[in-house]
């Protein structure tokens, strides 16, 4: 069914073409002028986009910080103030220690956690051999 349709839509296209076609070129006249009015219009667009991204790019700054951009912001706050508060000092003693261990805790259990399996893993082996 949709073969059907794509073939008879294929029929539809080729004899849509124009019936002018000088005998040893049947692809003349066909997408040529309306490609070349595409290609021209893309590259007219182009040139016009890079006109206006140079002259935007012209007013861009050359240095975004330093003394300059400080200096507005003083202006505007009356006094320079970070985004992110600075944290001064940190009582390390006050933290909590964590839930499950230290590293070396932890990784001390997992090999003794493994020793285990295996030891239980060899003696499941040897009492299967003596049956």
């Amino acid at each position: 069914m949709i073969g059907e349709l794509v073939a008879g839509a294929h029929v539809l296209l080729a004899e849509a073409g124009p019936s002018n076609a000088p005998e040893g070129n049947p692809e003349w006249g066909k997408a040529a002028p309306t490609g070349l009015f595409v290609l021209l219009a893309f590259v007219v667009v182009c040139i016009f986009l890079f006109r206006s991204m140079n002259r935007h790019i012209r007013k861009v700054p050359g240095n975004f910080g330093g003394k300059a951009r400080q200096q507005q912001t003083e202006d505007l706050a009356g006094k320079a103030t970070s985004a992110v508060p600075t944290v001064e000092s940190v009582d390390l003693s006050t933290q909590t220690p964590p839930r499950l261990g230290t590293p070396t805790q932890l990784a001390t259990d997992q090999k003794a956690k493994r020793a285990e399996q295996i030891r239980k893993a060899k003696a499941k082996v040897n009492k299967d051999r003596d049956k």
